[in-house]
């Protein structure tokens, strides 16, 4: 009969022949046979099998260290199935074709038909390359009253941001402010272009409760080159 320690060491020599067997980072399911497990055994059943045997456990093989990890192992499976396939390479959760977002702010993506990805962070050294519809369509920043969430506007005619307040235990978003452009509010003269802030002051109400019109654009503009003449 083997010792534990000659037992270990057997099972050391299969783990490191493990990690050359190709697995689908999408299934995580191996893709050639390999000891007792055929084609397509996840790696979880793999990882159990090991952790039955090895005397000091799978987060030993996988850590190097004697750490009982299995809480935060389970945490993570459980994160990963909201790991959705992306396309958005410039966003800062994005990773080899999946969104990693679950894996950090432990919940879902917000996805809307309307506005797509609400959670969209853009990479900085992406900035540049951003034409003016595919501005980041959400940053945010924390409040005692929920996160203040900036998104990009969807109409391509009023390009400009929400402002919202979003709060994790409810699914929709209070608006507060939007900042666009506008050239065809019912009051404007053909011809006029503004920035427009529409404000909601009261949260009951759904369209906005009041309109700032912001003047003197060009005039601010024209002091503040003439500073650096």
């Amino acid at each position: 009969m083997k010792t534990i320690k000659e037992r270990d060491m057997e099972l050391e020599r299969l783990w490191e022949e493990l990690e050359d067997v190709p697995m689908d980072p999408e299934t995580e399911c191996i893709e050639e046979a390999f000891y007792i497990w055929p084609t397509g055994t996840d790696r979880e059943e793999i990882w159990h099998w090991f952790d039955e045997r090895y005397s000091k456990g799978v987060p030993y093989l996988l850590y190097g260290d004697g750490s009982d990890c299995t809480d935060q192992i389970a945490k993570l499976v459980y994160l990963k199935q909201f790991c959705i396939e992306c396309e958005s390479q410039t966003c800062q959760f994005y990773h080899d074709g999946e969104c990693r977002l679950a894996l950090v702010c432990e919940r879902k993506p917000v996805i809307t038909e309307e506005d797509g990805c609400a959670d969209y962070i853009f990479k900085k050294d992406e900035i540049q390359a951003f034409t003016p519809m595919e501005i980041p369509s959400a940053l945010g920043v924390r409040t005692p009253l929920g996160e203040l969430v900036v998104r990009a506007a969807a109409d391509p005619e009023h390009p400009g941001f929400y402002i919202d307040l979003r709060r994790s235990d409810f699914d929709a978003d209070m608006p507060v402010a939007l900042v666009e452009f506008s050239a065809d509010d019912s009051d404007f003269s053909e011809g006029d272009k503004h920035i427009v802030t529409r404000i909601w002051g009261d949260a009951k109400q759904e369209d906005c409760t009041s309109r700032v019109v912001h003047q003197n654009i060009e005039n601010f503009f024209q002091m503040e080159g003439d500073k650096y003449k």
